[in-house]
């Protein structure tokens, strides 16, 4: 699917602790868990969105939408 939008990545794995994700999954379940979004970017801008997070300067997750 990257290569077809002309883009390579790396999957980044984590191994999350039972006491991490518990709590996480309970707040899912009951429809409570909020995700901070700091800004939806298209592709040919993620370099932008990734410098402000190295910066710090994002409060939040950043989404990076590729078009079809």
């Amino acid at each position: 699917m990257l290569s077809a939008a002309g883009v390579t990545g790396t999957p980044v794995m984590s191994r999350p602790t039972r006491d991490v994700l518990a709590p996480l999954a309970e707040q899912a379940a009951a429809g409570t868990l909020k995700v901070v979004v700091s800004d939806v970017l298209p592709l040919d801008r993620a370099a932008e969105g990734l410098g402000r997070l190295a910066r710090g300067g994002a409060s939040g997750k950043l989404v990076v939408t590729l078009d079809n």
